[in-house]
């Protein structure tokens, strides 16, 4: 059956769909059977977050797979309302991205994204993050991670869960 709803065309941002991810402050989160969502760990994300569109289930799934990026980090920033969810970083384009905003350079952005994502930010990297701006919060996140996926991973299996939980939705 994942085989045949590989194949399902469905739109990315389907509210029946969403829901069952837990779309709506106290909806009912009904993802048993869907790979990664049906996981204890996964739904202690859940639970923290409001899910409203496929990007935040991408952001879910990236959360779970990296080190140290959920637990004692996002979590953390999360309760003490230092942040909201699209900000937490799930992946190492969110790295790259938000330090693209605070109009560092290219080379460096990529540099410092790939330095985050495998663990090993360096001290002249939290200096120039610094320079340009960056807030404590987001250097100490970015300090804390020891690895990320790309969003392109992260994606991937967020399809899969989202092609599955349609089927579910619309389809069993």
């Amino acid at each position: 059956m994942e085989k045949e709803l590989q194949q399902v065309n469905c739109p990315l941002n389907d509210e029946r769909v969403i829901a069952m991810f837990g779309g709506v402050c106290g909806a009912t989160y009904d993802c048993e059977g869907i790979p990664v969502f049906d996981t204890e760990f996964v739904k202690s994300i859940i639970s923290k977050v409001t899910i409203q569109n496929f990007d935040d289930i991408c952001k879910v799934i990236a959360l779970k797979k990296g080190t140290d990026v959920w637990l004692n980090n996002a979590c953390a920033l999360l309760e003490n309302d230092m942040c909201t969810f699209q900000d937490v970083i799930g992946c190492k384009e969110d790295v790259l991205e938000y330090l693209e905003r605070k109009n560092m350079d290219l080379e460096s952005c990529s540099r410092i994204a790939d330095e985050v994502a495998r663990g090993s930010l360096s001290a002249g990297s939290i200096n120039l993050m610094k320079e340009c701006g960056v807030s404590d919060w987001y250097i100490d996140s970015c300090s804390k991670i020891k690895y990320l996926v790309t969003r392109e991973e992260a994606e991937e299996s967020a399809m899969q869960s989202y092609q599955l939980a349609y089927g579910k939705c619309y389809h069993i």
